[in-house]
């Protein structure tokens, strides 16, 4: 010991240097070339923090137990403890996916990973094809909140809720009243190709082959409308909003942050109401141009004069439409409004109303076959001259379901690559749903065009193992289509200078009759009107102004007049006092014409006459007489 301390003592900072060097250098190798701890996964090593990712990776998370355990010397599944293999065998167990619409395997087995390149579909825009339009005076139900008691549910005592002559409908509220309203509308025809949507599902790597991933449904319809200004441009575009008769009943599409239960209950609602929301029914026509398809010959104009025209209080029964029950499969969803006027039952057949609604189900609206759509029938007992569905009381359905895809589903879904396979197989080159959009606020003289968008849902809604923003939307919304061809209103205002009234030989004013269609016929008003001013009245507007009253080189009265787009008009007041046509609208009755009478001209091959002789005229201001 005396030997060694005299060595530390003379080279003990060396000593602790060499320490100290030997330390660093350990720490710089086990901190800095090898990673300090690590996990055995599997057959590789990993550090703690990729211990997670690994295992949310993994396809099997059995297999990965059986794996960590057999690397680490552990006992296997089947030697461990019941308790033990029971668990092992819950955590591989496939978790079951409520059917809300999103993307789950085979019954038995784990969930089928989602290609790792799957995205939200690109929709393929609608096609407009063709329009209609009209005016007319038309009806609808004014439907109320369903009441709190319902009459002669349990509980309930009698004479509580609503009265008895007011139906009720569980699924709608309540019918009071029937609103009238005279208007012109506009409605347009647009298809979606389900070839061209079939290419949009797999471009985003959906498997067609996969029932549950490769389907959809109607969600809604938005129609939008621009109006032509004074300057020849289109003005700012503006939604139109839905049918008055289902502004109670149409549901908000739920935001993408809103909770799975709300947007289920969405879901269930949009299926069904497939048929309301991709062919919305038209009001009930009481006067005027009943509603047809685009693309269709308009029927006969409705006189509301006519017996049976309006609604008839007391009428028994609903004609055309089968009792609940007398058809298998159909279940009546709204009851026919009853109102001040008696239930809607009776109208002509060229506007008959159908004042039930029926579930979007069963036979008459086809079967669904894996989520294509087998072509409706039409219903036995219902009268369809003119090519419609029974509606809530409204009037006329356009076109019939089987033009709509998953009308005939109970969740409302559809294949598209199914329903091109059934038209294909019909020899026809692709199925094309068809889509109405109705504008009931046009103005006469106005121009307009229009465009659509169509809302889907989306495939990978609630698909399990996708990005959280894939899964979490509903709603996919499509591109704008085309705009429709332009419509002008045809204008609802004739007019003719029926007077122009002087004062001490200064003209002041001219006085015109003005005549504004309606439902009811052509009403008439006379209306004095001074330079500058419109020539208009209350309920109606020609789009016309006088600029002058002068008179022409032959001392002849003429007014000058201009309309909203800068266009000149001279107009004669005896032209316009002989017209015709104004004299059909004021009901004046022809003059007759002016001449020799004829009274006693025997007629050729009358006794005495010979044959082939003519009769002779007799001379101006006499009649015939014998020896004439």
């Amino acid at each position: 010991m005396d030997k060694i301390l005299p060595i530390l003592e003379k080279y003990v900072e060396w000593i602790a240097l060499g320490i100290g060097a030997l330390f660093m250098a350990l720490m710089g190798y086990s901190y800095a070339v090898k990673s300090p701890v690590s996990v055995p996964l599997g057959t590789e090593q990993l550090a703690p923090s990729a211990v997670d990712p690994a295992i949310k990776k993994s396809p099997d998370l059995g297999a990965l137990v059986d794996a960590m355990a057999s690397k680490n010397g552990a006992p296997k599944p089947g030697q461990i403890t019941p308790v033990a293999a029971a668990l092992l065998s819950e955590i591989n167990r496939p978790v079951p996916v409520p059917d809300l619409g999103g993307r789950k395997g085979p019954e038995q087995g784990p969930v089928k990973t989602v290609a790792e390149d799957a995205t939200i579909p690109t929709l393929p825009k609608a096609m407009y094809t063709d329009m209609s339009n009209g005016w007319g005076l038309y009806q609808w139900a004014k439907w109320q909140p369903p009441p709190a008691a319902v009459p002669g549910a349990p509980g309930v005592p009698p004479g509580a809720g609503v009265p008895a002559a007011v139906p009720f409908n569980p699924a709608g509220g309540v019918a009071t009243q029937m609103i009238q309203q005279e208007f012109g509308w506009w409605t347009g025809k647009f298809e979606l190709s389900m070839a061209q949507l079939t290419a949009a599902l797999k471009a985003a790597k959906l498997d067609p082959q996969n029932p549950a991933e490769f389907k959809s449904a109607f969600l809604g319809v938005e129609l939008y409308r621009q109006e032509k200004q004074l300057d020849g441009k289109w003005g700012p575009e503006t939604r139109i909003a839905a049918l008055p008769e289902y502004l109670p009943q149409l549901k908000s599409l739920p935001a993408d942050n809103a909770t799975r239960p709300v947007k289920a209950e969405f879901m269930s609602w949009a299926a069904q109401n497939v048929v309301m929301l991709v062919q919305p029914p038209f009001p009930q026509v009481v006067a005027g141009d009943p509603w047809y398809a685009p693309g269709t010959p308009p029927p006969a104009k409705v006189n509301q004069n006519d017996p049976g025209a309006v609604p008839v209080p007391g009428a028994p029964g609903l004609p055309g439409v089968p009792a609940p029950g007398a058809v298998p499969g159909f279940v009546p969803r709204m009851p026919p409004p009853v109102g001040p006027r008696g239930p809607a039952a009776l109208l002509p057949a060229r506007g008959r109303p159908y004042p039930m609604m029926f579930a979007m189900s069963g036979p008459a609206f086809g079967q669904p076959s894996d989520r294509g759509f087998a072509p409706a029938v039409p219903q036995p007992g219902f009268t369809r001259d003119d090519g419609s569905t029974p509606v809530p009381g409204f009037g006329t359905a356009p076109g019939d379901a089987s033009g709509v895809p998953g009308a005939g589903d109970p969740e409302g879904v559809f294949n598209p690559d199914l329903l091109v396979q059934q038209a294909v197989g019909q020899a026809l080159p692709d199925f094309k749903a068809v889509i109405y959009a109705h504008d009931i606020t046009v103005q006469p003289g106005k121009t307009y065009q229009y465009r659509v968008k169509y809302l889907l849902r989306n495939p990978l809604f609630l698909m399990e193992r996708v990005k959280p923003e894939y899964a979490n939307k509903l709603a996919l919304v499509s591109d704008y289509s085309d705009w429709s061809k332009e419509f002008t209103v045809a204008a609802r205002v004739e007019f003719w200078v029926n007077k122009v009234n002087e004062n001490r030989g200064v003209v002041e004013d001219a006085e015109f009759d003005v005549f504004v269609a309606a439902a009811a016929g052509w009403k008439q008003e006379k209306v004095k009107v001074a330079p500058g001013d419109q020539i208009a009245k209350g309920d109606g507007n020609s789009g016309w102004s006088l600029v002058d009253i002068r008179k022409s080189k032959d001392n002849k009265y003429e007014v000058v007049l201009t309309d909203i787009n800068g266009q000149i008009q001279r107009r004669d007041l005896q032209t316009d006092l002989d017209d015709p046509k104004h004299r059909e609208r004021a009901g004046i009755p022809e003059t007759p014409a002016v001449g020799p009478s004829l009274e006693g001209v025997p007629p050729p091959g009358a006794p005495g006459v010979p044959p082939g002789t003519p009769p002779r005229r007799p001379p101006p201001g006499r009649g015939f007489t014998p020896d004439s």
